[in-house]
């Protein structure tokens, strides 16, 4: 079973994937996801979602939750965005939201 996303409000998607995330162990150091726009995209719509690492300046590592044109690639832009510490979680938090949103 996945979290169903499409059209959906991000304010419902993203505590339903933070609770997911928490459940296998993958939960973010500093908070879960980070509302960054109002919905996810409809099915329908040109576009990829994807999710992937950011090293930060520090010593942080960033998840971005994010929608990509498929039309132009490089127009994207930012669903929702987690904060952990080091790039083993990073790519651990990635893999399961990855898994939750079926994108595998």
């Amino acid at each position: 079973m996945t979290i169903m996303w499409a059209g959906r409000p991000a304010a419902e998607v993203l505590p339903e994937l933070s609770r997911w995330l928490r459940d296998r162990n993958a939960e973010p150091g500093e908070y879960g996801f980070t509302q960054m726009a109002e919905r996810f995209p409809d099915e329908s719509a040109r576009q990829w979602l994807a999710v992937y690492p950011v090293r930060g300046d520090s010593e942080a590592w960033y998840v971005h939750l994010a929608v990509i044109s498929r039309a132009n690639v490089q127009e994207h832009r930012l669903l929702g965005l987690a904060k952990t510490w080091d790039t083993d979680s990073a790519w651990k938090i990635c893999r399961v939201t990855a898994e939750a949103l079926d994108l595998l």
